[in-house]
């Protein structure tokens, strides 16, 4: 009995030796060191600084719309009461400068001619009458008071002719030379070449002079509207590299930042940024909305500098 404890003990003492010679042995066994964390290798994309959004700080990821300027947008108004008699467009139809949209018709129209040849008639009339008081003047034949009181007639009727000619110019009519030329409707036509957008007319509708039928956009110089968040306007800068591209596309469209807002939009809190394009794209429509990236560390040294 007292051997075989001896025994055990002895063979424990043995485990626990072999087991500390294991330790120092892997303790002093050299370290495999790795030459990129020493020698200060390069950061990738991702270990670069970040803004707030989790780009890089050499980009500004927004949003925004595409837009033409305001000159070349026009809503078109009939300018008078009436009925629309015909209309001649259909949205999205290309027209042209002067191109006829609809016709309205309105017993208003008719009179306006015929108190316009009226009152033309009457200039001529009150014309001749003065010429001879002028004469009659000379001849003694007419006191001071009549020859006045004819001048006075004359100009006033000039001024109702003149008065009438511009209404008539202003709602878009030409004016009458004879009463052959009368027409109880009016032709609406386009101020701009472009294409209609919006048709807020048919055919019988009632329409005021206040309200707009038609909305025309000529999108041959369309440019980009972005929201950048005031907190990342100190990274902008003019001529700015920008590549935008349509919500849900693929292909990308490069521009470059040519007006920065310096004021804060009220309603979305954001600085309005204004993009110009390099090259125009068909599928680059007025309204749509964009997705934008702007590029602050490239800037588009030959960018046109007095707009497009």
């Amino acid at each position: 009995m007292f051997v075989y404890r001896y025994i055990t003990l002895f063979a424990l003492l043995a485990i626990m030796m072999a087991s500390c010679s294991e330790k120092d042995a892997s303790s002093s066994a050299p370290i495999e060191v790795d030459e990129a964390t020493t020698t200060g290798a390069v950061l990738s994309d991702s270990d670069q600084p970040l803004a707030e959004n989790g780009d890089t700080m050499s980009i500004i990821r927004c949003n925004g719309r595409i837009e033409v300027p305001p000159q070349f947008k026009a809503d078109v108004y009939a300018r008078t009461p009436g009925y629309i008699e015909s209309l001649h467009v259909l949205r999205g139809q290309k027209v042209k400068k002067g191109g006829l949209l609809a016709r309205l018709s309105d017993q208003s129209i008719l009179q306006l001619q015929r108190d316009y040849l009226t009152s033309d008639l009457e200039v001529t009339r009150l014309g001749k009458v003065y010429e001879r008081h002028q004469r009659l003047f000379e001849e003694q034949a007419v006191s001071e008071k009549e020859l006045e009181q004819s001048k006075t007639a004359f100009e006033q009727e000039q001024t109702k002719v003149q008065s009438l000619k511009a209404e008539m110019q202003f709602i878009g009519m030409a004016t009458p030379s004879t009463d052959k030329q009368l027409s109880t409707t009016l032709e609406i036509r386009s101020p701009i070449s472009g294409f209609v957008n919006k048709v807020d007319a048919n055919k019988g509708k009632c329409v005021q002079a206040d309200q707009a039928l038609f909305e025309v956009i000529d999108d041959s110089h369309k440019h980009i509207e972005l929201d950048v968040f005031p907190n990342q306007a100190d990274r902008l800068a003019l001529y700015q590299r920008v590549l935008v591209r349509p919500s849900g596309g693929e292909k990308e469209a490069e521009g470059y930042v040519y007006l920065i807002n310096s004021a804060i939009d009220d309603v979305k809190q954001t600085i309005n940024v204004h993009v110009h394009l390099i090259e125009d794209r068909a599928d680059l429509r007025v309204s749509s909305y964009v997705e934008a990236r702007i590029m602050t560390d490239q800037i588009i040294s030959d960018a046109p500098h007095d707009g497009h």
